[in-house]
């Protein structure tokens, strides 16, 4: 065979081979045609409302290929096909006003199967219950009251929540206990039980007494019963053995929340043996909740039940029951400990008692059918939560509350909200068991939540909040609850929430294993932190709940988020921790004593560095500013220098945990502190000293000479602001006290209160760290038990020591005479002059010390200080007036001119000068200028060696400088002695810049500048194709600049049915010294793209192209940390709208808390390019030429050069 041959054969074979591929596929495609319906959709069992359902249609065929019809006129269908729900058929029935149920055929027909799906729509069906007997008090007293809120409010049958009074012990007082609440009855009625409602706030019932009287006068009360109702805010219900026909029922209450008492409701029940419904129940059910037909219950047995079991007796029977509505309308409820109890206990917070969600939302005035197991004795509720705020709202804490009895309850809604069951008792009693109930079909509507422990995966997550339809959707985790906004959860967060959940669950679980109760949870403690999305505030802490903005979501829910900055996981879980600082706080810590537990946070997480002063703030604050722990350092917060608050207690975690010296240290301290049970209002002084008396017991060890440095062991009598006013007062007494407590334990092997876990490397120099953090003390040091082997020497001269060889020491001590006297200060890092953080246009005054560390009294005859750049000098000042500066050029000549000046001089401190001050203030006997010689024969001290000041005053300009660091020089231009005499120095020359002389020094100041820089990417490239949705993400996230340009290839012949989205990624980073806000971001939306309000929350279309959000206008960028915003553009379809479309993003609006100082290198809302707050993403839109099949990237080398003359394309292939 010729080669020609072989060719022309092959061609042939191949042209044949495709076209057999051509005819397979056209018989594939109808071969394949596809067409059901699942089963559990073909009996549709609705309510009397109007309503919708969604039928799910598995099919390959277009909307045209099959048909639906049906002669019902109170109905109406249309078929449906979306990219995210597939091919789906909506029922919609209107309201059933009549008085039975009605049902339609509905025939669906395909080429390849025919289907019929049964409506059944049943009417009101009005539910008779025969409740039990409420018996209603005659009249009553109290022993004391609040002036309108008597007795005669408990039985009003008006509650708090209705606008009502409750009864309330007086205000601004504690009750006089035991309160009695004594009540009236006619006697002729039995009362087997009584139910006491709680108001929402301080009063509930701690112990109490109840007592009854059958006597006609209400004389000699029997004892029923002692009680603790554990001052929770729930119902309590008290059963008597048997029924009484009591004149009189009394209430000793013993203890009261806060210390008031307080009580909203008082009933009282005949119990209603007759029960003729659950009776007739029973007779087709298996049980009263009704989700189980007994065997050989006949057709006619049920139809004899009224209308609305019926329904619920047939979707049983005909397993009919809609599998979403079944899954949230019949649960088995666990227990749930008491909030109020455990609080007290483990001294926090109270917990949330709503960890029982079930999914069903609820209408004022709609009437709910609640079918209740078995209780085992159990009291159990029903709790309605829904929002409250004027300014802003947010979910309350908590709502009206329904008793549940056993069997059939029926309960008419005050207000809107979702249900939670409220079973919270005693987790070790043996009737602590599940409890089923049953709320049928017709009462509310499913909302659904998500259960970790039950629904386990992301894609059930997704199915759950997509079916969902209420404001707010629940998500139960295993230690903390999400109750959000739904439409900010599919946001944020749409089908992947087992990262957040899981991530968060940590966050508290790693919180309560630094409080030692892995003890008692979850075997006798289990509820779970209630996590609520208000829409307005910050965050907070408080009983029941804490609190996460709405706007804010994004950034603790998805974990790269989290962990992109500091202050996303440091922010909640500083909020967390005032859930659980109680008991190792006190008035003057409360701002920083939770620390411990954000900084054991960003321990565990693993990314960033603790946070806190260094120790040098602790020794200004101690040695040279004398003061103790209540009032150290500088209030930044509630009255406290929390930064340097902070650090204490991360040193006792440093030492004890991460150096392993003991590793339950904190576990231990916190149980010594709950048996010490000093609340946090309590006693301050009193409980700072147990607090350090406890840490040694639980590490074992002498602590005093670490709450020594801390200012532990001062007299303090004063009083103090921290939420509150408290008496401060620690005593000598006190203090010796405890010093010799803490001397049974053996001293520490370490001078532990040294210690560091941070290196100044670790840090950017603008962050404060950089420049708080020494050079030794760090923590591996301790661990390691590093010895010192160097010779260490040091050198005093004046007030200044330089120290040589000393890395291997952990800290510095300088004591008066010799290593046993007075420490003077400490030091864990030689002095580098670290620049003082001023801001641009504050004013900066330096002063000038000038000592006499030699032999003869003398005159520091002139003085100069060099102008810098970025510093101007003051004429006017009234300061520089008085210290006589004079201006020269840098000729050496004297100006007026400031422009001019670059040198100024005073001889403020000359003996000519000195004089004049003289003359001027009599009082003066000596020469003020004179500065006399140095004793070396007495000790250093504030006059040994004598010194005088001067002080200068300058404005902060822009430097020009990339570093922002202002260095200021000054020096002793002239000097002489006590005649006025010129002298010699003995070390120094003056006038002359000599490094390493002691008659000059320089100062720095770093200027803290503004600077909010904008990045703009594209995350994701969205195509829509004949309903058919493909996402394709970028992987872009703003590290890249410029990223890659995108580009979109479409082919020809599907340019017409194609729509195509970008998703844009807006980051905001502080990249100044200065916190602050990015209020307003603007978006240029370029020709050929369009803003579509409905993809874009948040945002607002100003016209002409213009869109603008403010989602970022509460959010506090702290220097380093960054924000981002999502915008969505559409490609306006058409073959003319091709190519590349730039679109612009611009910080419009910025602001900062710092008198508003300016962007160091742009100016909002200008538009000028180039500049840091603006920044554009580019996306290609072009015919498909055929080469390639996916998204990758290429070189074009036709395109605009960009850095080294490539753009990268980031391409997608219809």
């Amino acid at each position: 065979m010729t080669i020609k041959r072989f060719i022309t054969n092959l061609l042939a074979l191949f042209t044949l081979f495709t076209v057999s591929l051509a005819c397979k596929d056209t018989e594939k495609s109808i071969i394949n045609s596809s067409f059901s319906i699942s089963e559990e959709y073909l009996i549709q069992n609705l309510d009397k409302s109007s309503t919708s359902v969604q039928i799910p249609i598995n099919t390959s065929m277009e909307l045209a290929q099959w048909s639906v019809s049906y002669e019902a006129n109170w109905l109406q269908c249309s078929k449906q096909k979306t990219a995210a729900e597939g091919t789906f058929l909506r029922i919609t029935v209107n309201e059933n006003t009549g008085e039975t149920k009605r049902t339609a055929n509905i025939k669906v027909t395909s080429t390849t199967a025919t289907y019929t799906i049964t409506v059944n729509q049943y009417a009101k069906g009005e539910v008779i219950v025969e409740g039990d007997i409420k018996v209603t008090p005659t009249g009553g007293k109290a022993s004391e009251h609040q002036e309108g809120q008597d007795i005669e409010n408990t039985y009003d049958g008006k509650f708090s929540t209705d606008g009502a009074a409750p009864f309330h012990t007086p205000w601004g007082q504690s009750a006089k206990f035991p309160v009695t609440l004594e009540y009236y009855f006619k006697g002729d009625t039995e009362i087997d039980y009584l139910i006491y409602y709680t108001r929402s706030g301080n009063g509930n019932f701690g112990k109490v007494k109840v007592y009854t009287t059958t006597n006609p006068d209400r004389s000699d009360y029997t004892l029923q019963g002692e009680y603790d109702f554990k001052e929770q805010n729930a119902p309590s219900k008290v059963s008597f053995s048997e029924g009484i026909k009591a004149t009189g029922i009394k209430f000793e209450v013993l203890s009261g929340l806060g210390d008031f008492v307080s009580c909203d409701e008082m009933e009282f029940y005949k119990t209603n043996t007759d029960k003729t419904l659950d009776k007739q129940l029973l007779t087709v059910f298996t049980d009263i909740t009704c989700t189980e037909i007994k065997n050989n219950v006949t057709n006619e047995q049920i139809q004899a039940l009224p209308d609305y079991f019926v329904r619920i007796a047939e979707a049983v029977r005909d397993n009919t029951y809609d599998k979403w509505e079944k899954e949230f309308r019949i649960r088995s409820y666990e227990p749930y400990s008491n909030i109020a109890e455990w609080a007290d206990k483990l001294m926090t917070k109270k917990y949330s008692d709503l960890d029982n969600p079930t999914g069903i939302s609820v209408k004022a005035g709609d009437d709910i059918i609640v079918l209740v197991g078995d209780t085992y004795g159990q009291n159990i509720s029903m709790q309605c939560i829904w929002e409250t705020g004027t300014e802003y709202k947010q979910t309350a804490s908590s709502g009206d509350v329904y008793m549940l009895n056993p069997g059939v309850n029926k309960l008419t809604m005050k207000g809107e909200g979702q249900l939670f069951v409220m079973y919270n008792t005693e987790l070790t009693s043996n009737t602590a068991k599940p409890i089923k109930i049953h709320i049928p079909l017709g009462s509310g509507t499913v909302n659904g939540f998500f259960d970790l422990k039950e629904h386990k995966t992301d894609e059930k997550y997704a199915e759950l909040l997509k079916k969902s339809t209420h404001k707010y959707f629940c998500i139960r985790g295993e230690k903390i609850m999400f109750y959000f906004h739904r439409n900010k959860l599919l946001e944020y967060v749409p089908n992947n929430i087992l990262s957040a959940i899981h991530l968060w669950d940590n966050i508290v679980g790693w919180q309560q294993e630094l409080m030692g109760i892995d003890d008692v949870r979850p075997s006798q403690v289990n509820n779970h932190l209630f996590a609520i999305s208000p829409e307005g505030s910050y965050m907070w802490a408080s009983d029941y709940q804490i609190g996460f903005v709405y706007t804010y979501l994004g950034n603790i829910l998805l974990e790269d988020n989290v962990m992109a900055a500091e202050d996303n996981a440091w922010g909640p879980a500083h909020e967390i921790g005032h859930v659980h600082q109680a008991a190792i706080n006190w008035a003057s810590s409360t701002e920083s004593s939770n620390n411990l537990f954000s900084n054991f946070i960003i321990y565990k997480l693993g990314k960033y560095k603790s946070r806190g002063n260094g120790l040098g703030s602790v020794a200004t604050a101690r040695y040279a500013n004398g003061q103790a722990w209540y009032n150290m350092g500088d209030a930044t917060h509630q009255n406290e220098d929390t930064e340097t608050h902070m650090r204490m207690n991360w040193q006792l975690w440093i030492y004890y945990h991460r150096c392993e010296y003991k590793t339950d240290f904190w576990q231990t301290l916190f149980k010594l502190m709950r048996e010490v049970n000093m609340t946090e209002g309590e006693d301050p002084g009193k409980k700072q000293l147990e607090f350090a008396k406890m840490a040694s017991k639980a590490a074992n060890q002498n602590l005093t000479d670490f709450f020594e440095m801390w200012g532990f062991f001062e007299p303090v009598n004063t009083t103090i602001e921290q939420y509150g006013t408290y008496k401060y007062y620690v005593s000598d007494a006190m203090i010796r006290e405890a010093k010799e407590y803490m001397a049974q334990f053996p001293a520490p092997k370490h001078a532990f209160q040294y210690i560091e876990d941070r290196k100044k490397s670790e840090f950017p120099p603008n962050d404060y760290r950089y420049s708080a953090v020494g050079d030794v003390g760090y923590y591996t040091q301790f661990k390691e038990n590093q010895k010192i082997t160097k010779a260490i020497t040091a050198e005093l001269a004046g007030r200044k020591v330089s120290i040589q060889n000393g890395d291997e020491a952990v800290a510095f001590e300088l004591r008066e005479n010799d290593e046993n006297g007075k420490l003077i200060t400490t030091a864990i890092y030689n002095h580098t002059k670290e620049p003082v953080l001023v801001k641009q246009n504050d004013m900066v005054v330096y002063m000038l010390r000038v000592y006499n560390e030699g032999e003869i009294d003398g005159y520091a005859s002139k003085v100069s200080d060099d102008i810098p750049d970025g510093l101007e000098y003051l004429p006017d000042n009234s300061l520089n007036k008085e210290y006589r500066w004079v201006m020269y050029d840098k000729d050496g000549k004297e100006t007026t001119d400031v422009k001019e000046a670059t040198k100024l001089t005073t001889d403020y401190l000359s003996k000519e000068q000195g004089e004049a001050r003289m003359k001027e203030n009599s009082e003066l006997k000596e020469n003020p200028a004179l500065l006399t010689a140095f004793d070396g024969s007495k000790e250093i001290s504030e006059t040994n060696p004598d010194y005088a000041d001067v002080k200068i005053a300058f404005k902060v300009k822009d430097p020009n400088s990339n570093t922002y660091i202002i260095t200021n020089h000054a020096q002793i231009s002239d000097d002489s002695d006590k005649d006025g005499k010129p002298i010699e120095d003995i070390d120094s020359v003056p006038d002359e810049w000599n490094e390493g002389e002691d008659d000059q020094d320089v100062e720095h100041v770093k200027v803290e500048y503004f600077d909010l820089a904008l990045l703009k990417y594209v995350t994701k490239a969205i195509v829509i194709e004949n309903g058919q949705e493909r996402i394709t993400e970028t992987g872009y996230n703003g590290l890249e600049d410029p990223e890659p340009v995108v580009k979109v290839e479409i082919k020809k012949k599907q340019l017409k049915n194609v729509i195509v989205k970008f998703a844009y990624g807006i980051k905001i980073t502080n990249e100044g010294d200065i916190p602050g806000y990015a209020k307003e971001i603007t978006d240029y939306v370029p020709a050929g793209l369009r803003f579509e309000a409905a993809d874009n929350p948040g945002w607002t279309d100003e016209g002409n192209n213009v869109i603008s959000t403010r989602l970022l206008e509460g959010k506090l960028l702290q220097p380093g940390e960054s924000a981002t915003v999502e915008v969505v553009l559409t490609w306006i379809n058409g073959a003319d709208n091709l190519g590349e479309k730039i679109n612009t993003a611009e910080i419009s609006e910025d602001y900062n808390d710092h008198g508003d100082v300016p962007d160091r290198d742009s100016t909002p809302d200008n538009q000028v390019p180039g500049e840091d707050d603006i920044d554009i993403a580019k996306v290609i839109l072009a015919i498909s030429t055929g080469i390639g099949q996916t998204f990758f990237g290429i070189t074009i080398g036709l395109l605009s050069v960009v850095l080294v003359g490539i753009i990268l394309i980031k391409k997608f292939v219809l």
